[in-house]
């Protein structure tokens, strides 16, 4: 039962993403998040569909305001469990 609410919880996130995530440009490559400016207080959280090598120290653009954010954590996020979303911690930049 909680791997079918997991499956749900993984669509509603992926049609989150398709409605209101950002662009960004992550080592050179395109990719959608969804951006949580409130969710850790003094950092930014981009949630990603999927999981990507990942290195503290590296850098985020977000290409919609031309901002740079420094990667400071990453974790894999599952709920019910199924994979749901791969969380990137930042710090803003400019």
């Amino acid at each position: 039962m909680s791997n079918e609410a997991g499956r749900g919880l993984r669509e509603a996130f992926l049609e989150l993403l398709e409605v209101m995530g950002t662009e960004c440009d992550v080592r050179g490559e395109p990719m959608r998040a969804v951006k949580q400016p409130d969710l850790k207080e003094g950092y930014v959280v981009f949630q990603f569909a999927d999981e990507f090598a990942l290195e503290v120290g590296d850098r985020i653009r977000e290409t919609t305001i031309e901002g740079y954010f420094d990667v400071v954590g990453m974790k894999p996020v599952s709920v019910g469990g199924v994979f749901n979303h791969f969380e990137v911690t930042t710090e803003f930049l400019f």
